[in-house]
């Protein structure tokens, strides 16, 4: 625990710091900007990925996984409300 006198003696090397920090952060300079093909190149990206994972034969396993899921949520949700009933119970 810092108490406020460590504090103090601590201050002028954290604003020795930040300002050799702040100092290198400014005199990087640099361009940012998007290449003109960034389309092709998502699509090149994800023709590869549906490739290796595709999702057509993937799709009836992806669809049931998400139904379970959603029905695990909404019995929790239910359980959940009927704890606050009091004739129902939990």
């Amino acid at each position: 625990m810092l108490l406020r006198g460590d504090f103090m003696i601590w201050q002028p090397f954290i604003d020795f710091v930040i300002t050799m920090l702040t100092g290198i952060i400014d005199s990087i300079e640099f361009n940012v900007s998007l290449p003109d093909n960034i389309f092709s190149a998502f699509h090149t990206v994800f023709g590869a990925l549906g490739y290796f994972f595709p999702i057509k034969a993937l799709l009836p396993i992806l669809v049931i996984s998400g139904i379970l899921s959603l029905l695990r949520i909404s019995i929790v949700i239910i359980r959940f409300i009927k704890g606050f009933i009091p004739t129902m119970g939990g």
